[in-house]
């Protein structure tokens, strides 16, 4: 096993805090950055450090036990079909966008997973895991049959060709175009239960799931540009999800901070399209975003590193046409 002991110093002097014995985190800018926009960023460090404050004390009655048993929402209740919940598929739910914060999906959870993508007709993922080495396996990673002898259950995620306008792929290179690295495929999620297509309760139809899976790889411990969120942004902005449809954005296990931060621009570039003003105060559109996402998704989420990539983010919303009747997911 090859270790690098230059990114081991680094890692331990990053967890052990500034050597000059003071208390000040180091803020690590994020990657595929120019110098220019490396102290563009930076020069707003000061205003997030303050916006830090805020959040904390008007989320400090947030504690994670209460966030954790109200919103944590099981996907597959018990006594579901089939017998496979018992490694149900948890998630938080985001009330201002519907979306889903959540831990990608282990390879033991392949069967729970393709029927939550079934039962709640997941459209989107937006799968944040470390790039390479890093990155934990998920059950999307391969298109291999998952088979559950017991059950006779096999699930399936597989990658396909789509023809006509929801074929295209502007995710990829305007994130590539800033720094970033993605993949973006159309995949169809299968379940089947001795041979026969799983169908959810009530329904006519099952067993199948076409779903947008954006890959945006992100490192444990550092934080999206303002120019990769605004990509990523725009691409999920220019197909709104159909009714009953939802998003899931995928974190890896025990690190939701790149999934929050996400959460949060969704919100905000929502609340722009609405009409409203988050590009004139944005101080305050930040706080108001990361508040909310905090009281569904934890008091831990946040950094000063987020929150000064969100300032930016605020600012590049400014090209962004509004429309009243739109609220673009």
């Amino acid at each position: 096993m090859k270790i690098s002991f230059s990114s081991l110093f680094h890692r331990k002097k990053d967890l052990a805090g500034p050597s000059d014995g003071s208390t000040k985190p180091q803020l690590q800018a994020p990657d595929g950055m120019s110098c220019a926009e490396t102290r563009a960023w930076k020069a707003r460090a000061g205003e997030a450090a303050h916006l830090l404050q805020q959040l904390d004390a008007r989320t400090k009655d947030c504690n994670g036990v209460n966030s954790e048993h109200l919103h944590l929402k099981s996907l597959i209740p018990p006594g579901k079909p089939f017998g496979f919940a018992q490694r149900p598929i948890r998630a938080h739910l985001m009330p201002g966008t519907g979306n889903l914060l959540m831990d990608a999906p282990i390879r033991k959870e392949a069967h729970s997973w393709a029927a939550s993508c079934i039962d709640h007709r997941i459209a989107r993922v937006i799968d944040l895991r470390p790039p390479g080495a890093d990155g934990e396996p998920s059950c999307m990673d391969s298109g291999k049959v998952y088979q559950s002898a017991p059950g006779g259950l096999a699930a399936r995620f597989r990658g396909i060709n789509l023809h006509g306008p929801r074929s295209k792929k502007p995710v990829a290179q305007a994130i590539k175009s800033v720094g970033g690295q993605v993949t973006n495929t159309w995949m169809e999620v299968t379940l089947t239960h001795l041979g026969r297509p799983y169908r959810p309760e009530g329904a006519s139809e099952g067993g199948c799931q076409r779903l947008d899976w954006c890959r945006v790889p992100v490192k444990r411990g550092n934080t999206m540009s303002s120019a990769q969120l605004f990509a990523l942004c725009e691409h999920v902005g220019s197909r709104r999800l159909a009714p009953g449809e939802r998003q899931a954005i995928q974190c890896p296990a025990h690190d939701r901070h790149a999934g929050a931060l996400v959460e949060a621009a969704l919100l905000l570039r929502q609340w722009h399209r609405s009409g409203i003003d988050v590009t004139g105060d944005r101080s305050r559109a930040v706080l108001d975003a990361c508040s909310q996402v905090r009281e569904h998704g934890g008091p831990e989420l946040f950094r000063q590193a987020d929150l000064t990539s969100l300032l930016e983010y605020c600012d590049r919303l400014q090209v962004v046409p509004r429309d009243a009747a739109s609220l673009n997911r």
